[in-house]
Parts: structure tokens; sequence; C-alpha cells
């Protein structure tokens, strides 16, 4: 707002005060508009007192780093799926927090995924997430999908092809600088796709702000 100071030497034209008025008019109108929102919705809020991620409604921004382990569900020997490599990699650049693999034992779905808590934070493959648009072509991937929808997980579909450490660090990345709105007693997932047609054997040729 620093800018408007200069505008006292435009005083000496009318239509620039009668605009300057209307615009001042219009900024106080929005400001107590503002104000107003913010007022009805303080009862409904779900976080601490005068905290930045408090949302209107009831919701909250998660965040995972709030969280104190992150849960790694990964089918071994599964085509396409790294979870279990994920979750080595991820303590090795440093993330925080925990990191905790779940193997899935696709003839005992439910006890595989009961492991991981009702709302708890959750990686798992690309195709739990109906947006990625996968045939689910066994009755064990509907199983897994409708459990974790069940549990009120967060959950990040993540496809992980091409798998690299840059692969990594881009998720991570992306974790760390981005919260995710919800209810909190309610559970989400959030699809990170691949956008790159490409192979692992690619990546030493390819900048890792791409991914």
């Amino acid at each position: 707002m620093l800018p408007f100071a200069l505008f006292g030497m435009l005083t000496g034209s009318k239509w620039i005060t009668t605009a300057a008025r209307v615009l001042a008019l219009v900024v106080a109108v929005f400001f107590m508009a503002v104000g107003i929102r913010s007022l009805a919705s303080w009862p409904g809020r779900s976080g601490p007192a005068g905290s930045p991620l408090d949302t209107p409604g009831g919701e909250e921004v998660f965040s995972i780093s709030e969280i104190d382990t992150l849960y790694i569900i990964t089918v071994p020997g599964f085509e396409g799926d790294h979870g279990g490599e994920l979750a080595t990699d991820l303590p090795s650049i440093g993330f925080e927090p925990a990191v905790r693999a779940v193997m899935v034992d696709t003839a005992d779905i439910a006890g595989s995924v009961s492991t991981v808590p009702i709302l708890a934070a959750a990686v798992a493959p690309w195709w739990v997430d109906p947006r990625s648009e996968h045939p689910l072509d066994r009755q064990w991937m509907h199983d897994m999908a409708e459990l974790l929808e069940t549990r009120r997980n967060r959950v990040f579909a993540v496809q992980y092809e091409p798998y690299c450490l840059d692969r990594v660090r881009s998720l991570v990345d992306f974790l760390d600088r981005f919260g995710f709105r919800c209810h909190p007693d309610s559970g989400f997932t959030f699809l990170m796709a691949g956008t790159l047609q490409c192979q692992t054997s690619d990546c030493s040729t390819c900048p890792a702000s791409t991914y």
C-alpha cells in the first residue's frame, strides 16, 4: 500500500480524487466482509485458537510435518510398486517423521491394512485412487482401496515410475510444502501421478526439477 502515499501529488485532478474515494470504499467493504466472515466461522474452528492452519466450516489443514509416522503401504512384487524402496530411501535423505513399511499380504488385505491406524497418513499405490483410472482387475485391489477409504486414512496415492532418488526428493519436497484441507474425522486420497513417459534409466539425463 506504500505507493498510495504518492497519490497526494495528484489531487489536482478531480477524476483522480473521485476514483480514490471509490477505491477506498471498495477496500473498506472488502475488509469488513473478511472480518465478518472470520467472526462468523470462529465457533467452528477445529484447531488451536489463532492457528494459521484453521479453516472455516470445522475443517483443518492436514500437514505431513505434524504427524509422528508415515505408513508406506506396499505390495511386494506387484508391477510398478516401489513402496519398499521408498520406505528405505526416505530416511536416507533425512525425511521426518518416522517411516514404517506395511507389507501387504494379498490373501489377507484386512489384516495387512488394519496395521495402519485409523486416520493415519499413508502412501499407497496409485491405483487406490479412482482418478488414476487403473483397472482394479483383482478382488484384493478392490478390497484394499475400499478398506483405506472406510478407515478414513489420509492416503497419498503415488505412481512411482520412473523411480529414482530424485523422484523421492521431489515427493518429499511436495509433501513438505503443501497442506491438505479436510475434516478432522475424515480421510482423503490425493493422487500423485507420474507425468513423464520415460524409464528409470533415463533419470541421468533428466533434471530433478521436472519431476
